[in-house]
């Protein structure tokens, strides 16, 4: 269960999205372009997603809600790595690959402000503004005692993020970001109920503590 900590840096997050609203938009604008849209992904996730063992396959969506806002949803099915196929293949009888799965999902949330650039407006320039992402994967290991073992991981962020977004030919879309925040990180065991946070457990995060650090890139097309 997410603690109080989640729900205040959300609470900040909203209402740093609501003062940015207010920014005036159309000085020395007389073209306003509110009907872009860019799809987006990243496979690198592929190889490695946001959960230890897992692979993401995503989609992003981000659209322009004015001459200086856009807001960026993404979904993700979550499955084993590339890297985790590669290792089952390489040694299949360690990992006891045909009753070992990984099924989960990923949801992702951003309200981006674009406050440079005359003549650039969202969704293209540099951009901050808060950030929501909720991951959870489900682990099924079958086993000769206990009979099967059901675990399950739940990995929520909440940050500031910024970066850059270029349209290359007004079709093509690179996106690179970075950006810091709190996570809370949790392990379940299914069958017991335990419930473990992962925050300080260098097995998961090689970085301990509350402290999220983002860093990545996607790649797609202006519609």
């Amino acid at each position: 269960m997410l603690n109080k900590n989640f729900y205040i840096i959300l609470l900040l997050l909203i209402q740093l999205s609501a003062w940015a609203q207010f920014i005036d938009e159309n000085i020395g604008q007389k073209e306003i372009r509110t009907k872009r849209m860019v799809l987006k992904t990243n496979p690198s996730l592929w190889f490695g997603g946001p959960i230890p063992s897992t692979g993401e396959y995503k989609i992003s969506m981000e659209t322009a809600i004015g001459l200086k806002h856009s807001v960026q949803i993404g979904a993700s099915f979550l499955t084993k790595s590339l890297i985790t196929l590669l290792v089952e293949a390489l040694q299949p009888d360690s990992l006891n690959t045909q009753s070992y799965t990984i099924k989960g999902y990923r949801f992702q949330f951003s309200y981006k402000f674009y406050p440079f650039g005359k003549y650039k407006n969202a969704p293209e320039g540099f951009f901050i503004g808060p950030h929501i992402s909720y991951s959870k994967a489900y682990f099924h290991i079958n086993q000769t005692s206990p009979k099967y073992s059901d675990y399950s991981a739940t990995y929520a962020n909440i940050a500031v993020i910024f970066g850059y977004q270029f349209i290359a030919n007004d079709k093509i879309v690179i996106e690179i970001f970075q950006g810091l925040g709190y996570r809370d990180n949790r392990l379940r065991d299914e069958y017991s109920g335990k419930e473990e946070k992962l925050n300080y457990n260098p097995d998961y995060t090689p970085i301990p503590g509350d402290l999220k650090i983002y860093f990545g890139a996607n790649i797609g097309l202006n519609l």
